[in-house]
C-alpha cells in the first residue's frame, strides 16, 4: 500500500526493490526482498516521501496457476514530514496470469506509527 496514506488527501506510490527467491519442493517458494519506495501524496511535506525496507514471504501453489501467499514485511520513512514506520502481515490467493503478470487478493493487518487496521488489497503484479 502507500507508504503512509492520509485520509483525504489523494496520491500515488511505487516501491520494489531487489531480492532472493529460492524454492524447496516444487510448490514451494521462499522470498526475502529489499524495498524502496516512492510516495507522492498531499499530505506529505513538499508532496513527497521515500521510504526503504524489507519483505519476506512464503508463496505456494494450489494448481499451476493458482497460489497463495503469506508476507511479512517492514518499511520506515527516509525523507517527507511525518517521518514515520510501516508494518504488515498478509495471507492471499493469487492468480498468475503468465510469466510476467498476476493478480492478487490480500487481507491482511497493517500497523502504521502504532495505529493498526485490517485491510483487504486487489493488486496486478508485474515481474521484471
Amino acid at each position: 500500500g502507500p507508504l503512509f496514506e492520509q485520509a483525504g488527501h489523494p496520491g500515488g506510490f511505487v516501491e520494489g526493490g531487489p531480492g532472493l527467491a529460492w524454492a524447496w519442493p516444487r510448490s514451494l517458494l521462499a522470498s526475502v526482498f529489499a524495498l524502496a519506495g516512492l510516495d507522492y501524496n498531499t499530505g506529505v511535506e513538499d508532496n513527497h516521501a521515500a521510504a526503504a525496507g524489507l519483505v519476506a514471504g512464503l508463496d505456494g501453489a494450489w494448481t499451476g496457476a493458482w497460489r497463495w501467499t503469506l508476507e511479512a514485511g517492514w518499511m520506515g520513512r527516509l525523507s517527507g514530514d511525518p517521518l514515520g514506520k510501516r508494518r504488515w502481515v498478509e495471507a492471499g490467493q493469487q492468480l498468475d496470469l503468465s510469466r510476467q503478470t498476476a493478480l492478487r487478493l490480500e487481507l491482511g493487518y497493517e500497523s502504521r506509527d502504532n495505529h493498526g487496521d485490517g485491510r483487504v488489497g486487489l493488486a496486478l503484479l508485474r515481474y521484471f
